[in-house]
């Protein structure tokens, strides 16, 4: 994985996630994990989950200079790469099991994360309401590729329950429009997943995308679906820009501002339907039933 892709990426994913911090703590975040790729650079450190405990350790505690950074600066480099590697871990760039700050909060220093700054009981899964529903859903009258793909990616992750990740990998073939459904490919591609597209909503607008994706590139070819006005395939921080201008416009106002609350939406509305867990966790990847069981706690909170 490029360094500075990964980056931009999670710079995205953060930029639109963190509005519980200033803006001066999210450029201070943002810049540890910049120069924690530096760091991987200088030390020949090729994936991260080639870290280990010293190596990390050192990243976190001596100054470049060979110095170390006080306390305070510690706890804020932990707190900052402590975000990022559950973003790594949950996006499936690291295995869970090779988080290298798993293993140095296990040293004794617990710093402060950001879904910690309110007490955990009052942390629930943000879920759109059924009227936000149909705004997002709402057909849209352009005819400009930017308000069809946005509008595509919008509904078929909240049809779908997609990761941003999937959404920037999906290729033309990955979907089927005769029998309407999506192969996902999973881990080293030996293993897939195969979601049905039910919504009517969402089988117009990826049929909408089709014809405008054909009218964009003209005689040229690319296995990407989703692409760029320069015909380039799309990236996370796109993923997350596109879906929080999306409900932006809809007048759709949430903490959670990105492709995650159209998931969580998806999965809710799965087990709301019927569906068993088992269900949706074949449908969604959910491969924890830590996660699953947040789901049904709020299920039972809203019926």
């Amino acid at each position: 994985m490029n360094h500075s892709k990964l980056y931009d990426d999670f710079q995205g994913w953060f930029t639109a996630d963190s509005t519980r911090l200033s803006k001066k703590t999210v450029e201070q975040y943002l810049v540890i994990v910049k120069n924690l790729f530096a760091y991987m650079t200088g030390f020949n450190i090729s994936a991260l989950s080639d870290f280990s405990y010293e190596s990390f350790s050192r990243f976190v505690q001596i100054k470049p200079n060979k110095g170390s950074y006080s306390t305070s600066s510690i706890n804020q480099r932990v707190a900052a790469l402590d975000i990022f590697f559950s973003w790594a871990v949950k996006e499936r760039f690291v295995p869970e099991n090779t988080n290298p700050v798993v293993a140095y909060k296990k040293m004794g220093i617990q710093p402060r994360r950001i879904d910690t700054q309110v007490p955990n009981e009052e942390v629930k899964l943000e879920i759109l309401t059924n009227a936000q529903q149909a705004k997002l859903n709402s057909e849209i009258q352009s005819e400009n590729f930017l308000p069809i793909r946005n509008h595509c990616i919008a509904v078929l992750i909240l049809s779908t329950g997609l990761y941003a990740y999937e959404i920037v990998n999906l290729t033309i073939d990955s979907i089927d429009t005769e029998r309407w459904c999506i192969t996902i490919e999973k881990g080293g591609g030996d293993r897939k997943r195969k979601i049905n597209i039910n919504s009517k909503i969402c089988k117009k607008a990826c049929l909408a995308w089709v014809e405008v994706r054909k009218k964009l590139l003209g005689s040229q070819v690319t296995p990407h679906y989703f692409l760029t006005g320069k015909l380039t395939p799309i990236n996370r921080k796109i993923v997350y820009h596109s879906i929080s201008q999306k409900l932006k416009k809809c007048g759709i106002h949430k903490k959670q501002n990105g492709p995650d609350i159209l998931r969580q939406t998806a999965i809710f509305n799965m087990l709301k339907e019927g569906h068993t867990f088992e269900e949706v966790s074949r449908i969604t990847g959910i491969t924890t039933l830590a996660q699953l069981q947040k789901y049904k706690a709020f299920l039972s909170e809203s019926t």
